[in-house]
C-alpha cells in the first residue's frame, strides 16, 4: 500500500529541484539521522538554508505543491513551516535560516547519493554537534544512537559502524519513509493503493 503523500518521494523531488536551480541547502533532522545510521520515525523534512537561498528554496517548495503555513523569526533568523496534504495524510518541510553559530556545520556538509539524486547532507559530526546543543531530550538520545552500537540483540561492542554505501543509505531512507507512513496510518491517516481519480 502506498501513502498518498510519500515522504521519500517528496524529498527526492525537492532535492532534485534545488539542485537543478542551484538553490543552496543542507538536509538535517531525522532523515539525516537515518542516512548516518539510526532510523526513527520523523515527522518532516528538515533543511538548513543560507539567507541568500531561503526565498528560492521556499519558491521551489511552493511550486511542488507545498503551502507555507507558518513563518517565525527568532534572533533575527527566519523559520518556515511548509506542508503538503491534509489531516494526518500529510508531510511537512521545515526550512531554517542558517545561523552564524552553525557555520562550521555548513562548511563540513557533504554530497551524498540518495538513489539517483545527489543530496547536500549535514555530516555525521555536524549532526552530532547540532543535536548536542539543542537541549532537547530526543536529540540527546539521537546522539547516543549515532555514536554507540547498542543493538538490543547483541552485546554492546563500542562505536557504531554504519554502512554508507548508496544501497545502505537508500534502504534507511526507505525505512524512515515507511515508518512515517505507518505513524500517519496509526494516527488515522488514509492509505491508498492507487492515485486518486481525476476530478471531472
Amino acid at each position: 500500500m502506498k501513502p498518498s503523500v510519500c515522504l521519500k518521494d517528496e524529498l527526492f523531488c525537492l532535492i532534485k529541484s534545488f539542485n537543478d536551480e542551484g538553490a543552496e541547502y543542507v538536509l538535517c533532522g531525522s532523515l539525516a539521522l537515518a542516512v548516518h545510521g539510526f532510523v526513527r520515525a520523523g515527522d518532516d523534512i528538515d533543511l538548513l538554508v543560507p539567507q541568500g537561498s531561503i526565498n528560492r528554496v521556499i519558491q521551489l517548495a511552493l511550486m511542488r505543491g507545498l503551502t507555507n503555513v507558518a513563518v517565525k523569526t527568532k534572533a533575527g533568523l527566519r523559520s518556515h513551516k511548509l506542508t503538503k496534504g491534509v489531516g494526518t495524510d500529510r508531510m511537512a518541510v521545515d526550512v531554517q535560516e542558517l545561523p552564524d553559530t552553525l557555520s562550521e556545520v555548513w562548511n563540513a556538509r557533504k554530497m551524498i547519493k540518495l538513489g539517483d539524486v545527489d543530496c547536500c547532507m549535514v555530516s555525521r559530526e555536524g549532526l552530532i554537534h547540532m543535536k548536542s546543543n539543542s537541549g532537547r531530550s530526543q536529540d540527546r538520545v539521537d546522539v547516543e544512537r549515532l555514536i554507540y552500537d547498542d543493538d538490543p540483540f547483541e552485546p554492546t561492542v563500542g562505536v557504531r559502524i554504519v554502512d554508507m554505501s548508496p544501497k545502505g543509505i537508500l534502504e534507511r531512507i526507505d525505512l524512515a519513509s515507511q515508518l512515517y507512513s505507518l505513524c500517519m496510518f496509526l494516527a488515522g491517516g488514509k492509505l491508498i493503493t492507487d492515485a486518486a481519480p481525476a476530478s471531472k
